[in-house]
Order: structure tokens, then C-alpha cells, then sequence
């Protein structure tokens, strides 16, 4: 959303749903990936129970590269449709709409996400202004 604030992380959100959970362990075991809360293999084949949980995974020097959010099946599809659509040099992918954004920052009530919400209220003042702009220039 060209918010000025960068991470060293990536948060994605994935629907829980039994499929998914498995291959997405696979996938990210593959790539080197792995999660300190091992208790997120014994869940897999219970998706209902990781709904409104965060996985951090870390590369194999520690560090934390990713963080999933597991969310509902009607949950995901909602921020599905909210969602923009962006494209990066290898793939397209989905960004969370900045209300959805600003929704998961206040549930999360981390105070670093808190802080986040200024920075949202900001982007939207200026993208308020420049719309402005443009109609008087029109």
C-alpha cells in the first residue's frame, strides 16, 4: 500500500482447511523453513483448531522469515474478495485491503501493529488529498 514501513518478515493469511495445512508444512520444510511450535503437525488434520492462529517459521539460522495466520474458510474467502491484486516480477499475488489490514492490526493488539494504525490513517489522509487534487485539477 506504500505505507513507510518495512519489515524483515512476511505475513500471509491461508484459509484452514485439511489440505492445505499439510502441504503447506511440505512446502515450507522444503524450502528450509521450519516452525519452533511443533505442535502445528499434530493440528493438521484438525484445521478447526489453528482458526485465529499465528505460525512463525524461521530459517536455519533463526531467524523469523514468515508468519501464517489461519483463518476460516468464509473469513479467508471475505479478505479474498477485499483483496488487490498486485504483480511482482515472478508471480501475482493477492495484498489485504487496507480495511482488512487495519481490522487484523486491532485484533492482533501487538503495540507495533497499533502503531501500524497511524500509519494507515495517514496513507488514507494523503490518498484523500490526492484525490482532491486531481478534481480541482479536472
Amino acid at each position: 500500500h506504500g505505507i513507510p514501513r518495512s519489515t524483515l518478515d512476511i505475513d500471509i493469511v491461508i484459509p484452514a482447511r485439511k489440505g492445505i495445512i499439510p502441504q503447506l508444512l511440505k512446502t515450507l520444510e522444503d524450502v528450509g523453513l521450519h516452525s519452533q511450535q511443533e505442535g502445528i503437525t499434530k493440528l493438521a488434520d484438525k484445521p478447526s483448531f489453528l482458526i485465529g492462529q499465528w505460525v512463525t517459521f524461521n530459517d536455519s539460522e533463526g531467524r523469523e522469515i514468515l508468519d501464517v495466520f489461519f483463518e476460516g474458510p468464509e473469513a479467508f474467502a471475505r479478505l479474498l474478495s477485499h483483496s488487490l491484486k498486485r504483480r511482482g516480477r515472478l508471480v501475482t499475488y493477492q495484498v489485504a485491503s487496507l480495511d482488512d489490514l487495519e481490522r487484523m492490526k486491532i485484533s492482533s493488539g501487538r503495540p507495533i501493529d497499533l502503531a501500524d494504525i497511524a500509519l494507515i490513517e495517514e496513507k488514507r489522509a494523503a490518498d484523500k488529498n490526492n484525490l482532491e487534487e486531481k478534481q480541482k485539477l479536472n
